[in-house]
């Protein structure tokens, strides 16, 4: 792969897992209906948005989809 594709993979699972983090200390503290389900909902959201930008930037170098 591209250094450009490996450090947009970097990134990518770097941000993930600072959201999943953030999610996991909410459920942790019992807030399963506030903050935490929206910090769900929005992870969702920006799944999608990251999934397309990273297949987006497959494809513009050429690279193969991992999936």
């Amino acid at each position: 792969m591209t250094a450009f594709v490996d450090q947009f993979e970097r990134r990518l699972a770097i941000t993930l897992s600072a959201d999943v983090a953030e999610l996991v200390e909410l459920c942790a503290a019992g807030d399963l209906e506030g903050e935490a389900r929206q910090a769900a909902l929005l992870l969702q959201e920006d799944l999608g948005a990251k999934l397309q930008r990273y297949t987006d930037a497959l494809d513009a170098h050429g690279e193969r989809r991992p999936f």
